[in-house]
This record gives structure tokens, sequence and C-alpha cells, in this order.
């Protein structure tokens, strides 16, 4: 299969929604994983997710990941117009929010991670600009990424459980939102990265 070609426009780390921005109602029919996805823990973190209830891991290096607008066949691919999304290192993540009720069924961890990983960024990456607000079209765009994102994983059956729960969280903000019920959340951009391990030279390696 051919390597495809560079994307004509990259979907920046500081700003993933710019394409959105141009056009709403930009549709997401193909995806392709190109990179390694790695994820480190460091030696605190048993004792903090304790406190916290939730187990969290840092992207241990810019993870790039492309998506199309149109869907992609072999003999097309050099001609795509690929977009780039790439997960800033540095950012925390908890992998799939599955209700406790499913966990048997789907668990945080399988081979939608990197799906889950870039939906947990698209959906926190407005939050520390101030000058944005949350958006029921952006959070379901973001939910259709991680839709197609696990498609092309070869995820079958489960993949109507994880999107079950995804379309009513987005919902379920959207009527938080509407009536003002939506809980206060951070715009300090510490609470969503390890600041030191995202400055931090990548050749110097993850925490020790």
């Amino acid at each position: 299969m051919p390597v495809p070609a560079e994307p004509e426009r990259e979907t920046s780390a500081d700003n993933p929604y710019e394409i959105f921005k141009e056009n709403p109602n930009v549709p997401v029919k193909d995806f392709k994983y190109i990179q390694d996805l790695l994820l480190v823990r460091r030696a605190e973190a048993p004792t903090r997710d304790a406190m916290s209830n939730k187990v969290r891991f840092i992207v241990d290096r810019d993870y790039t990941a492309l998506w199309s607008e149109e869907e992609v066949t072999d003999h097309a691919e050099e001609q795509t117009r690929w977009h780039k999304v790439v997960v800033p290192r540095g950012y925390y993540t908890d992998f799939a929010s599955v209700p406790k009720i499913f966990r048997g069924i789907v668990s945080r961890i399988g081979p939608w991670v990197e799906a889950s990983v870039v939906h947990d960024y698209l959906c926190d990456a407005w939050k520390w600009d101030d000058n944005e607000e949350w958006d029921f079209a952006r959070r379901r765009w973001a939910d259709r990424l991680m839709v197609v994102a696990m498609r092309k994983a070869g995820i079958r059956w489960r993949l109507h459980l994880i999107c079950a729960a995804i379309t009513f969280f987005a919902y379920y903000q959207l009527l938080q939102n509407t009536f003002g019920l939506a809980p206060q959340f951070s715009r300090d951009k510490s609470d969503y990265f390890d600041l030191e391990l995202m400055d931090q030279d990548p050749r110097e390696g993850g925490p020790s």
C-alpha cells in the first residue's frame, strides 16, 4: 500500500478545530493510523490516581493521526487530501470513558485506545482558550471522528456500545449547558498536561 501523501493542511496542536471553524459541516469519512502511541506513567501516579479515582496516562510524544473528508480507496490514496490531528506531548488521558455497567463488555483499554486518546484531546482542546466555550456541533464532530477511527481499527459490535455511550454523554452535556447546570471546568492547562514533560526535549526521554 502506498504511503499517504503529506497532508495539505495541518490541524495544529494548538487549534485542532481550525478546519472545523472554516466548515462546521466538514465530514469525516476516513482515518489513518501512522504513528506508534507512546504513553508513560509517573512514579507518583498510583497514589495520585487513588486520590482522584482516575487512572491517567501521559502521551510521551506528539501523537499524530490522519483523517480525510472522503472515503479512501487504495488506488486513490496518493491523491487523497489528508488532514492531521496532533495530540501534544504531555497530554493526560484516561482512555475510553466507559460507564461501569458496560465495563465487563467494553474495557477502558482495547483496540480503541488510540481513537479514545484523540477523542479525549478534541473534547478538551478548547478549555484552555479563554475565548472558547463548549459547542455541541464541535463535540459531535469529535464523536464522529472517533467512530470512524474505531471502525478503521476493525472494531465491530462493540463499536455500537461505545458510540451509544459517547452520544449519551454529548446530549447529557447539551442538556447541562442548555439549563445552566454544566459543572465548572478548569482553564488551567496544567490540569490537562504534564507541563514538565510537555516542555522537555523529546530526545531526553520520558519521566524518570
